[in-house]
């Protein structure tokens, strides 16, 4: 909400008189300025979030529509492409009238139709609509730095609130690679992170906030002067509050594939009414996990009502406003504003767009919440950030908004004065205080202090923009850091970046002569990650990089990387190291070398050795063209069995001979059967398959007998099946049973009559096969 004075908050609820104004400077130096009846149409519409959604991150463009009275023919020749103008409302007081700057907007060509022009403008949003390709920020980078870069080579100027936000030292490791990106697309990715939306102000400058959720959740919301209070109104109020349950960040996890892209999901809070942040890509490295937690510290429990309403037209009501809306039976709704349009001589429209509950199952997307539009294909001249502040000053100063001075007396007879943007403190926003101590100026009534200066020299400020600082250790163009006796012990070149120190602390890391290093603490313990180049006195077994932890009072590598190239990794819970050098990769337990595996001399083999005296198979190999080889295969042939009846009693099971005849000893594969004629013993787990050719014959036609392979005397039922013959002769069939059996498992086969008919069995042949063992590949 805009600042207003005490009588505007009066006056603008009775019979009031508004005057509107547009200022049109055109790109060849004329001004115009068309004033309320010149205006036909005067519409500005204010959004922090897309229509029908409650947006984390938005970057939307204010839009104003002008249509002005063309009678005269004064705005016939006039090219309106990129005009500069700038928006005021008027509410006459009983004294004076008191405006409000809504904005400053850059014009599209206008449309001339009869004897008026219609005209679009947008504000400055629009300049981040550049690739983001045209941006040379090095990364890692910081939030705060991504922004600033924005503002810098979109040629916008950066609030004060703006320099430092919720978030800014947040660290993006890598630049996003995408080619299509542009700078609002990066900033509506910070601030879905930092949990805030972007605006240009009414003085053309980014901001960076968030709805006012103390208010929203205060007991006296509808006592206090920032809330937008309505009664009178028309219009739809959903029947359910929005509560946010949850928080919930997809991080794509980085791939060389530009096809296969994979994703992992981090919920903050409970499934319901869940927002969700999406394709963010300065969210890496897993960090989605803080984000969500942040971002759900902040929303989650959020309760407001989703509406679109229209009421009497306020100018001083902006999106983003905590307001409270009376029903006719006076039933109070809490509401966010989103959505704001004003229009003159006509109703404002309002709007909380907010997904309803019922309508949101569990999750939303929080994207496209721009108002794009094409790249500029005209080339713009690039002005440094001092001439820019220059011209922000300069415009500053053209501004005919004056000051109210308010003395306050105090005790000793001294005066504290005081120049407020309002007649009183207390209704005011802007204010400048001086005192026996100093000067200070503050935008939100004297709760904080942008900028000042004590009597002592001291200035502070927040934004600091200069042609340059001349001391005793800072010089134009470079930072030069010396000591007492003239040595310079830090140097940075502005021009190269390049940085020269020979003793340093950058984020905890300290830099010497001779290393880099950290030292952290987690958990009690005491851990150090350390570089350095090689030395003369380790030469190639130097650790070059190390990562070590304090055991008995000195550090102790856990992972080392030596000059040589070889590798250390220690485990301290297990007493455990493995270290590859030279080709061998060995296994160290307890200080006794359990293992190792290694490439062969010619380079064409890979072979693990047991090396543990103590060890079973202790000094055996295996090499890795076993892995290639077919370890399974024919174990056991069987034949010449002898044929039987299954009698007559149904469901009595006989046993069919099997296994009476073989050549086992010729067959490469020993060690996995014994055998009897009926049956055989399985001597190693595994899967196996019997492949069995049966003949049956039924003494009548057609009469039938079950037969299935029996493990242990226990039928496997599920490879049961019928055999018969449909005269009185033997007919064969092959039947296949694949079988996974443990060691010492003793495998029949057997039949049983079905109509109390005899049949007749043969097994012709068994040929067993071992498709998987246990131990194939043990050494």
């Amino acid at each position: 909400m805009i600042n207003t004075s005490a009588e505007y908050k009066e006056t603008i609820l009775k019979n009031r008189v508004l005057h509107h104004e547009a200022k049109i400077e055109f790109t060849d130096g004329t001004v115009i300025t068309a004033q309320d009846a010149e205006l036909y149409t005067f519409k500005i519409s204010d959004n922090t979030s897309n229509t029908n959604s409650f947006d984390i991150g938005a970057a939307i463009a204010k839009q104003l529509e002008l249509k002005i009275d063309n009678i005269e023919g004064t705005y016939s020749e006039r090219n309106f492409s990129r005009a500069k103008i700038t928006a005021r409302v008027g509410l006459e007081l009983s004294e004076t009238t008191e405006w409000l700057k809504k904005g400053i907007f850059y014009a599209e060509p206008g449309t001339l139709s009869g004897d008026t022009v219609s005209v679009t403008a947008l504000d400055s949003m629009t300049k981040f609509d550049k690739l983001y390709t045209e941006s040379k920020l090095q990364y890692p980078a910081t939030l705060g730095q991504i922004v600033r870069d924005a503002c810098s080579v979109c040629d916008v100027s950066m609030s004060a609130d703006t320099a430092s936000f919720p978030q800014s030292s947040f660290i993006v490791t890598t630049r996003p690679s995408d080619t299509s990106l542009t700078f609002r697309q990066i900033l509506q990715y910070v601030g879905e992170i930092a949990c805030l939306f972007f605006k240009i102000n009414e003085d053309d400058k980014l901001t960076a906030s968030w709805y006012n959720t103390s208010l929203l959740e205060s007991e006296n919301l509808k006592e206090n002067a920032q809330t937008v209070k309505i009664e009178d109104y028309t219009g739809t109020i959903e029947t359910d509050d929005v509560v946010v349950t949850g928080i919930k960040v997809v991080e794509e996890n980085a791939s060389d594939s530009d096809t296969e892209k994979s994703e992992t999901e981090y919920l903050y809070g409970a499934k319901g009414y869940v927002l969700e942040i999406k394709e963010n890509k300065l969210i890496q490295d897993g960090k989605g996990a803080s984000v969500a937690e942040y971002v759900g510290k902040r929303l989650n429990g959020l309760t407001f009502r989703p509406l679109t309403i229209k009421c009497q037209g306020d100018p001083a009501v902006e999106a983003g406003d905590i307001a409270v809306v009376t029903d006719r039976k006076g039933k109070e709704y809490k509401t966010i504003f989103t959505g704001a349009t004003y229009t003159a001589k006509a109703l404002q429209e309002l709007l909380c767009g907010a997904v309803s509950p019922e309508r949101l199952s569990s999750t939303r997307y929080s994207k496209a919440t721009q108002v794009y539009k094409e790249l500029r294909k005209t080339l713009t001249q690039q002005r440094s950030e001092f001439s820019k502040a220059l011209e922000d000053l300069q415009g500053a100063m053209n501004e005919k908004q004056g000051l109210y001075p308010i003395s306050e007396k105090q005790e000793d007879g001294s005066n504290i004065l005081y120049f407020c943007d309002k007649p009183t403190r207390k209704e005011s926003k802007v204010v400048i205080e001086l005192n026996a101590k100093g000067w200070g100026m503050s935008t939100d009534g004297g709760e904080t202090w942008n900028v000042g200066t004590l009597v002592d020299g001291t200035t502070i400020t927040k934004i600091l923009n200069t042609v340059g600082i001349n001391a005793n250790w800072i010089n134009t163009g470079a930072l030069t850091v010396k000591d007492d006796d003239g040595n310079t012990v830090l140097s940075i070149d502005a021009n190269t970046g390049k940085l020269i120190t020979k003793l340093a602390e950058i984020a905890g890391w300290n830099v010497n002569e001779n290393a880099i290093y950290k030292d952290v603490t987690i958990d009690s313990d005491s851990y150090r990650v350390y570089f350095q180049p090689p030395n003369t006195n380790s030469g190639k077994n130097t650790w070059v990089f190390s990562i070590q932890k304090k055991i008995n009072n000195s550090y102790q590598g856990l992972a080392v990387i030596r000059a040589d190239g070889s590798i250390l990794s220690y485990s301290e819970e297990f007493n455990a190291r493995i270290e590859m050098r030279h080709g061998v990769l060995s296994f160290i337990k307890d200080g006794v070398e359990r293992g190792k595996i290694s490439i062969s001399s010619d380079g064409s083999e890979f072979v693990i050795y047991l090396t543990d005296p103590n060890a079973e198979g202790a000094g055996q190999e295996l090499r890795a063209r076993s892995l290639k080889e077919c370890h399974g295969g024919l174990v056991s042939r069987y034949w010449s069995n002898a044929s039987i009846g299954t009698g007559t009693d149904n469901d009595k099971w006989t046993v069919v001979p099997a296994f009476r005849t073989t050549n086992d000893d010729n067959i490469k594969k020993p060690g996995f059967i014994s055998r009897s004629n009926t049956q055989v013993i399985i001597q190693k787990r595994g899967v196996y398959q019997f492949v069995v050719r049966l003949a049956v014959k039924s003494s009548r036609a057609n009469k039938r007998c079950n037969f299935a392979p029996f493990v242990n005397g226990e039928r496997y039922s599920s490879y049961t099946d019928t055999a018969y013959s449909p005269v009185d002769a033997w007919y064969t069939s092959l039947k296949t049973y694949t079988l996974e059996l443990e060691k010492n498992d003793r495998v029949d086969f057997r039949a049983a009559s079905i109509e109390s008919i005899s049949v007749s069995l043969q097994i012709y042949d068994v040929n067993i096969f071992v498709l998987d063992y246990e131990g194939k590949y043990s050494l």
